[in-house]
Order: structure tokens, then sequence, then C-alpha cells
């Protein structure tokens, strides 16, 4: 990819993610030439410093402005004060600070993509009129769009791009053994329906079922006193894709969603799916390759789990679908389409 401007990247690590997990991953697909800003997500460690971000808070476009926004604002205003320079946040609805102030006034382009799910947007965007002065707003699902032309956001300056996912990492495998239990995986710790996941366990306690949780410490309460559940915490990134590997079925009890790594990385590893209806997980999966169960139905999961457990043929069925969509996301062709909208936002 030849380019006539340059890109800069202000990116950080969510501390959950894998290794392979996570939109930063998208940089690594990204022209050699792009400048990458890797800026540790937290507050400030001294008192001076904690004041100061305290204070600036008052004023920022996110709520959710840390010292790691001081840190991105002062980067940006450098770079954006050259020409043909674009400035991308990966985590922009949660590190965007300033700038947006005084972007207008400076030559370069501001690129900010939205994790967020609608239902947050109250929450962590603190002036919604600031993202008027943003070149352009890269969206991970279609529900997100509605809210951001409510401002009156110029169309051209917003564009839904698809999460990636690591396939070269997150792989199939050529054969699996066929387990006596059905072997149910769920992975998660944010906007997880965990109350749905609770009624389900529970219903199929007497059913020859086992559910591996893969989710942080504090959610463990969620699930003590099971006798057919595993926890797992900070596991390895092998230790994971095992997991989508050789699990029978993944089961996503979610209260809302944008983009989810967890149904890209199970689909990429051929785990057939079970996912609550919601949000806008419908825009990466169909029908045809996911198996969706309506909000908050206890019933229709466990109908669906035990007749995976009797005949796996549908379910095989939808994972070879999916296995064939989700080569849609991979990085390297969210990175073409990422690099793209660059292009449209330099010639605007």
């Amino acid at each position: 990819m030849s380019n006539t401007f340059t890109v800069s990247v202000i990116t950080t690590k969510i501390p959950h993610h894998s290794f392979h997990s996570g939109y930063e991953q998208l940089i690594k697909y990204l022209p050699e030439s792009t400048e990458i800003k890797f800026v540790k997500r937290g507050h400030a460690t001294n008192g001076l410093s904690r004041l100061i971000e305290v204070g600036l808070r008052f004023f920022t476009t996110s709520r959710w402005y840390q010292w790691d926004g001081v840190i991105a604002d002062l980067f940006s205003a450098k770079i954006l004060s050259r020409k043909k320079s674009i400035v991308h946040y990966l985590y922009g609805d949660s590190s965007v600070g300033l700038i947006p102030y005084v972007n207008g006034y400076l030559p370069g382009k501001l690129i900010l993509s939205i994790h967020a799910c609608p239902t947050d947007f109250n929450e962590v965007i603190q002036f919604p009129h600031l993202l008027k002065n943003v070149d352009g707003l890269i969206l991970l699902g279609s529900n997100q769009k509605e809210y951001f032309e409510s401002l009156l956001i110029d169309s051209p300056k917003l564009h839904v791009i698809p999460h990636g996912v690591n396939i070269e990492f997150f792989t199939p495998v050529a054969t699996k053994p066929e387990n006596e239990y059905l072997n149910v995986l769920l992975v998660g710790n944010w906007r997880r329906n965990f109350e749905l996941y609770g009624t389900v366990i529970e219903a199929c306690e007497s059913e020859k079922m086992i559910f591996h949780v893969v989710t942080q410490s504090f959610n463990h309460h969620h699930f003590r006193g099971f006798r057919n559940v595993k926890l797992y915490s900070t596991i390895s990134d092998d230790c994971l894709k095992e997991l989508y590997q050789f699990s029978d079925v993944l089961f996503m009890a979610l209260t809302d969603a944008v983009a989810n790594n967890v149904l890209l990385e199970a689909a990429a590893c051929g785990l057939p799916i079970i996912c609550e209806d919601i949000g806008a997980v419908r825009d990466y999966f169909s029908d045809e390759e996911i198996a969706y169960f309506e909000p908050n139905a206890a019933s229709q999961v466990i109908d669906l789990l035990k007749q995976a457990n009797k005949n796996r043929t549908d379910l095989f069925i939808k994972r070879d679908k999916a296995l064939l969509r989700v080569q849609e996301y991979a990085w390297q062709q969210i990175a073409k389409k990422t690099f793209q909208f660059y292009e449209s936002v330099i010639n605007a």
C-alpha cells in the first residue's frame, strides 16, 4: 500500500484480551510506515498528574478519560499540526479528550473508532457535539449509526467497518473426538447476561452437559454451587484456543453487543455457536451461520442445547457456513477497508 499521507495510530492494550485478540491487532496489518503510539490505559500515578487528569475531565469529550488521554491529546496535537496527516484513535470513545476542540483549526485529520454499545453512549460520551469536529468515525456495528446521525454528523464521516479476527492463530482442528457429554463453552466478562447463564446451567444439571466458563475471577460468584461447571480465569492464549477448538458449542448470552471478539474467534476455530439475538451480532453472522435465540429466552436455549446433545448435525452445518463467513473478518481484509477510509477522509 503506497500512500501520500502519514498515519499515526493511538492504541492501548485491553488487559483481559489475549495476545492475539482485540482491536489493536489492526496495527499489524496497516502499512509499515504507520506510526504507532501505545498508551498504557490507566489513571495518573502521582498527585500532580492526578489533579491535572481530574481537572481536565470536566471538559473532555469522553467521561472515561484517564491519564492515557492526556498523553494522546499531546501526541495528537503534534501530529495533526502537519499537513496530510491522520491520527486514528483505535479506542476513540474511551480515550478522546480535548483534541476535538482544536481539530478544526489543524490541517491534519482525526479519526475515532467507536466500540461502546448504544445503551452506554450517554455514560461514555460527555459532550457529543464535539464529535462533529472529528473528520471520521469508524463504527463497529450498524446499531451505533442512529446515535451519530442524530447528532447531525455528516454521513460521509460515518463508516461501518467490522471488527477483525486473527485467522492465522484461531484455526479449527482437522478432527476432534465426539464426547459423551456436551461441552458447552462460555467466554467473556463484559455485557454478559449472567442471570440467563445461571438459569440455563441450573436447568441442565441433570443433562449430560459440562459448562466450561472462562471469565475473570470477580465473575465466578455467578457460577458457584453448580456441579456441571468448570471455571477458568487468566488462561493462556493456547488454552483459550484449545477450548474453542475442542468444545462442542459456544453459548453466548449478552445484554447488548456491537463487535465481539469471542464470536469471531469461536467461528474461526470451527466451534458451533448459540447466541442471544441482540445488538449488532447479526451484522456479523446470519441465521444460516449461527443459532440465535430471543433475548432472555431460557427455554429456547435449553431446547437448543438438548437438541445439540442428541444430534449435532444442524449446528455443524451452521458451523461450516460461519467458518466461511469469518474469512471476511480476517484482519488483512479489515485493514484494507480501514486504509480505504483513510484515503476517503484525506480526500474529502
